[in-house]
């Protein structure tokens, strides 16, 4: 949304600028809603204790956070009861120990947002208005540079109507399909943005369904998607990490030639397992798709 600097050391001070904002707008918005409802907050304690015991004793080494939530969801769904007196094995007072441990807060501030309503979660405006209105120490000019060119992206801005305010969009149905096709040429950085939303909001919907249900990601014209900026991130990252949560990814490419050049290719390829190979032109096209002899 505000650009990319050409040089390194202001690029990466502007991300730890808005990556400081949004940690702030975060906590607020935690801190807004335990006052609202803190009779919540305990039992969302001992959730997070229970995540963190189940992650240690039944995950593998270097699972995350979110893997055991998933995991910890699928199995209450599946032996609620089971799972049920897991939660229970925490008393009240470790609950209290491990909510008020700063070593251990954050967890349960994290796992709040599990709980949130779509209405109660922070939004762009609030991280425009945060910056413009809040703006820190010696930094005061950078900030409010970010906050001015974010501006646009507000609701009432060019558009906002994507990126600001509570999504009217459900993923719930057999089929969700985006066409970023409809966005012309012209508009590079909405493009860019709107790939970025719709791929994080896919990614996150097939996160939270249950591991066991079969999922299909589909990039239609995947070299096309490639030439929006982060659009190779996003590809890798599917192929990498969507197939632990049983997604099956699939990407169409017209010219092989586009695709082989990309960064990608072996991520794409060391992942897949079926490939099918239509009509080719290109015979070196084809000699690089065959087998390699022996």
């Amino acid at each position: 949304m505000i650009g990319t600097s050409a040089q390194e050391d202001k690029q990466m001070l502007r991300q730890a600028q808005i990556a400081k904002y949004l940690n702030l707008l975060y906590e607020d918005a935690f801190q807004d809603w335990q006052k609202k409802r803190h009779d919540q907050l305990l039992d969302i304690a001992r959730h997070a204790l229970a995540l963190q015991q189940f992650r240690a004793e039944r995950m593998p080494p270097g699972a995350t956070s979110l893997e055991a939530f998933a995991d910890f969801r699928d199995w209450k769904a599946s032996h609620a009861d089971e799972a049920e007196a897991y939660l229970a094995q925490s008393d009240e007072a470790e609950a209290l120990k491990f909510l008020k441990d700063p070593k251990t807060s954050k967890e349960v501030r994290n796992l709040a947002f599990a709980y949130f309503t779509p209405e109660e979660f922070p939004t762009h405006r609030m991280l425009q208005e945060l910056m413009m209105l809040d703006p820190m120490g010696a930094e005061r000019d950078q900030i409010m540079e970010i906050a001015t060119l974010i501006l646009p992206w507000c609701r009432d801005g060019n558009y906002g109507c994507l990126f600001d305010g509570t999504s009217n969009l459900s993923l719930t149905g057999k089929i969700a399909h985006f066409e970023l096709g409809y966005i012309p040429e012209s508009a590079k950085e909405l493009k860019a943005a709107a790939g970025f939303l719709i791929t994080n909001h896919a990614r996150k919907h097939i996160m939270t369904l249950p591991r066991a249900l079969r999922k299909r990601n589909i990039y239609e014209e995947v070299a096309r998607f490639l030439d929006i900026p982060g659009g190779q991130e996003i590809v890798q990252e599917s192929y990498a990490q969507l197939r632990k949560f049983n997604c099956w990814n699939i990407s169409i490419v017209q010219q092989y030639a586009r695709f082989k050049a990309s960064r990608i290719r072996s991520a794409v390829f060391g992942n897949s397992r079926q490939f099918f190979i239509m009509r080719q032109n290109d015979r070196a096209d084809a000699r690089r798709l065959g087998p390699r002899p022996r």
